[in-house]
């Protein structure tokens, strides 16, 4: 593991117009609690939650507090972070789900999640259109998704069918996360873009 000092100069590295030192720090810290042990990937996964962050309007701290152990609860390894990155934000960014709901959510149903067999950004497609078809949201569409889930019994097929969802086969989440490829990079620029303009303005009224 990293030694605290390593870890402050490690976060003072990392930091940039969209990343301030202490988030940075928090980011490191949750990461280094869920066993990421070498530098390398701390640093990796730290920009991972970053951009995810920035495209969502979260923290890098939270993201990596609560993505990391909801990719844990369904069997992924939170050193695959940017590949289940793209579905969770557009999810996030496309319908009325919360980061923090989903990845709640996807925790207390991780038995009947890893029954139907999802991966994290599959269960944020399959959770962003059951509250967009619901139009529920906050603690009614942790409760409601979950209680369909269990219902579900594993069948990704009679949730659709008892949900009204459109996702009736692993094919069609597939298809759905097709579709969302590149958003991670797409919505966080957008924010790095508007930190800059900001900066711009702001170096402009020193003058």
């Amino acid at each position: 593991g990293e030694t605290q000092e390593s870890m402050i100069d490690l976060a003072t590295e990392l930091s940039d117009g969209t990343l301030e030192t202490e988030d940075a720090a928090g980011a490191l810290g949750a990461l280094a609690e869920q066993g990421v042990d070498t530098e390398e990937e701390l640093a990796a996964l730290t920009e991972t939650s970053d951009a995810i962050a920035d495209a969502t309007g979260e923290s890098a701290t939270t993201i990596a507090e609560d993505l990391g152990p909801a990719m844990a609860a369904v069997g992924d390894d939170i050193e695959d972070m940017d590949q289940v990155a793209d579905g969770v934000v557009t999810t996030i960014n496309e319908t009325n789900l919360e980061f923090n709901d989903f990845a709640r959510t996807v925790e207390r149903s991780r038995e009947e999640l890893t029954d139907m067999g999802l991966s994290t950004d599959e269960t944020a497609a399959l959770m962003g259109e059951f509250a967009e078809e619901t139009g529920l949201s906050g603690r009614e569409l942790r409760r409601e998704f979950s209680s369909e889930l269990e219902d579900a019994d594993g069948d990704l097929a009679e949730f659709a069918e008892s949900t009204g969802t459109n996702i009736e086969t692993q094919e069609d989440l597939r298809d759905a996360l097709e579709d969302s490829e590149g958003a991670t990079d797409e919505y966080s620029e957008v924010v790095d873009e508007n930190t800059s303009l900001m900066d711009d303005l702001r170096v402009g009224f020193q003058d």
